[in-house]
């Protein structure tokens, strides 16, 4: 019995030791978890580490990537961009999923990086974005980023021409100076531009006449159109026009 007694006694203190040390250890682990945390917040550098981590891990990582695009941090966004831009077709199914993102900044982000990087797959994403998205900004970003496509993809200029009715002067506007960027493959919108020198609204009127120079001499048939704007009372729209004739004839006067 007095064995017992010292046997259980002698137990405590090293129950008591083990718990002791456990709870320390968990204060530490606790305590590095919130130093990294603090490091991770207040650091950007340890952010654009983590990102650049992130854009080794693959394509699966690449959605997390486009979230650190609204970061504070221009270091940290500049980061993002460079990854994604190195990711180049990779990026794009990630791109393509923030288009539906709730923040209206990373959806325009999306758009933007479409853009740059090559619509691909996502081109009926974006006419989705360009056609109904709430925000304007997110609408021209995605018109924008599909006239990158357009040079490409014969799909997207009867898209880019139906935008050229819309009641928002903003993406008529886009519009049509995206179709002179998709250049000679946008010819099928020569009538529509010529129409649109007639707009109600000079920044349209101008845009139409810059959408026409881009088409070059194919736009042939928009001359008369030209030639009677050169009389807009909008300076930039008679300049506009002047520059877009002197590019479809050839000739400087």
């Amino acid at each position: 019995m007095p064995d017992q007694i010292i046997l259980n006694t002698g137990k405590a203190p090293s129950t008591g030791r083990r718990r002791k040390r456990l709870a320390l250890g968990l204060l530490l682990v606790l305590g590095v978890c919130f130093l990294g945390w603090e490091a991770y917040t207040l650091s950007p550098e340890v952010r654009v580490t983590v990102v650049k981590g992130l854009g080794w891990m693959g394509p699966s990582a690449l959605p997390l990537v486009v979230g650190f695009s609204q970061d504070d941090s221009g270091e940290v966004q500049k980061a993002a961009i460079e990854v994604l831009v190195q990711a180049g077709p990779e990026a794009v199914p990630a791109l393509e999923q923030s288009l539906a993102h709730t923040d209206a900044r990373q959806r325009k982000f999306a758009a933007e990086m479409l853009g740059r990087i090559g619509p691909g797959a996502a081109v009926p994403a974006l006419v989705q974005a360009g056609s109904k998205d709430s925000d304007l900004e997110v609408r021209k970003k995605a018109i924008l980023a599909l006239a990158e496509a357009g040079a490409q993809d014969q799909n997207v200029v009867p898209v880019l021409i139906g935008w050229l009715d819309d009641e928002d002067l903003e993406i008529r506007r886009t519009a049509a100076a995206s179709l002179g960027h998709v250049g000679p493959r946008a010819k099928a919108a020569v009538p529509a531009l010529a129409k649109r020198l007639k707009d109600l609204h000079p920044e349209v009127r101008q845009a139409a006449a810059e959408g026409l120079k881009g088409i070059g001499p194919d736009a042939s048939a928009a001359i008369p159109a030209l030639t009677e704007a050169l009389e807009d009372p909008h300076i930039p729209v008679h300049w506009e026009a002047k520059e877009a004739l002197a590019v479809i004839t050839g000739i400087r006067k």
